[in-house]
């Protein structure tokens, strides 16, 4: 039971380390603004391990299918989250607080989806 905590901490860990790496390159390439950088660092680690702890949750409950149904609801609510505090932070403009907090996410899901898919973690 105790290695199975630390697992799944580990993979939690994982997880916000490479969202933040992946959603921050991604986020210093489209906007070379380290404020914006440090507003997507805030909003992965307030959203990433919500999302990631259901997620885990959910698989163990329901199973893979349980794990699916999480992101496929989870994932366009973290983008919704992310825009607002975007705004919150005080991004001059709600459309591209919109655009950078989906584009973020999307690349972030991918990439975690084809990490889990070929089980690098």
């Amino acid at each position: 039971m105790a290695q199975a905590a630390v697992n799944a901490g580990a993979r939690l860990l994982w997880a916000l380390l490479l969202t933040v790496l992946i959603e921050g390159a991604l986020t210093a390439l489209i906007t070379r603004d380290r404020r914006k950088l440090r507003h997507n660092f805030l909003c992965n680690v307030i959203t990433n391990p919500i999302l990631n702890i259901t997620a885990m949750l959910l698989h163990v409950l329901a199973g893979l299918p349980g794990y699916y149904l999480c992101l496929f609801i989870g994932e366009p609510l973290v983008v919704l989250a992310e825009w607002r505090l975007y705004i919150l932070f005080g991004e001059e403009s709600s459309k591209k607080a919109f655009l950078l907090s989906l584009l973020t996410n999307a690349l972030s899901l991918l990439a975690g989806l084809l990490i889990n898919k070929l089980d690098l973690i």
